[in-house]
């Protein structure tokens, strides 16, 4: 299912029971850059949710986080923040994604 996206906001869904992997990044985030083509590379759909256009977000995501930085990623309430392939492996292989 792919839903409409704004130039800032890109929704791929393709959900896996009712997990979604979700991507929080912001307009000038390289390494959210990297983790969306590591995504594609490995052919998994998500979800972009882009900070600098959704401040709720990013508040709402600090405070389960902790976390300022991005890239963020989600799935069924277990993150992975920045950039690191091994915890995303990981992430994709217990979602199942």
């Amino acid at each position: 299912m792919v839903l409409p996206a704004s130039r800032d906001v890109l929704f791929l869904a393709l959900k896996k029971g009712d997990k979604m992997l979700t991507i929080y990044t912001t307009n000038t985030c390289a390494y959210c850059v990297m983790v969306k083509k590591f995504l594609d590379m490995k052919k998994v759909k998500y979800e972009v949710v882009n900070l600098d256009q959704n401040p709720e977000k990013r508040q709402e995501l600090f405070a389960k986080t902790n976390a300022m930085t991005v890239p963020i990623a989600e799935l069924g309430g277990e993150y992975v923040i920045g950039w690191n392939v091994g915890k995303l492996n990981q992430l994709i292989a217990n979602g199942a994604v």
